[in-house]
């Protein structure tokens, strides 16, 4: 009974997830020669991020199980998941911000953009992850209805490929997403994994 009502949750929390969770198998190996001499600042710069990307990803792979007759546990490895997207955000976040200004024309805005994007999806999934600590799972209607009841604070993440898509909405980093080697598995498995709604 349960089941069918974190289900729908937790498909709406791997739409969120986006791109971060698409990059999350097979992060290992940047192809060599990722940074060769011919790779222009701006490449070596998306590289990197895509890097962040890859790392946050893979511990984002794996979807909480969730047991219907347990509701107890059920919200331990929710709450475990929401812990771990926020900790991920916060990692890509700071993983902008070392990363510095792309040396491209409005790299300051673009970035800007992007910290925006993720800062507001960490309100939601902190928002969430309280909502979350704060439900009864002694009475499993309630605990249903509740779970429910979460569904729409992250209807905000849902319609977004994350950060990656403010950065690409730039031209030139666009440009140099396609040309970095580290950005060539983000690309290719979000586009099979992220599903149409």
């Amino acid at each position: 009974m349960i089941g069918r009502r974190v289900v729908p949750a937790l498909a709406s929390m791997a739409i969120a997830i986006g791109t971060l969770s698409a990059c999350g198998s097979d992060s290992g190996s940047t192809p060599e020669g990722g940074n060769t001499p011919q790779a222009s600042p701006a490449v070596q710069w998306i590289d990197k991020v895509c890097a962040t990307m890859v790392t946050g990803g893979q511990k984002l792979s794996q979807m909480p199980a969730v047991d219907p007759a347990n509701p107890a546990a059920a919200k331990e490895g929710l709450i475990t998941f929401f812990t771990n997207f926020s900790g991920t955000l916060t990692a890509l976040s700071n993983g902008l911000k070392e990363a510095g200004v792309p040396p491209v024309a409005d790299g300051q805005a673009t970035v800007d953009k992007a910290q925006a994007t993720i800062d507001g999806a960490k309100t939601s999934v902190d928002s969430a992850q309280t909502k979350l600590a704060n439900i009864d799972t002694a009475n499993p209607i309630a605990f249903q209805q509740a779970l429910v009841e979460l569904a729409p604070s992250l209807t905000a993440l849902d319609n977004t490929d994350g950060p990656l898509k403010d950065l690409r909405a730039n031209p030139e980093l666009n440009t140099a997403f396609e040309q970095a080697p580290g950005c060539k598995q983000v690309d290719s498995e979000s586009a099979s994994a992220v599903p149409t709604s």
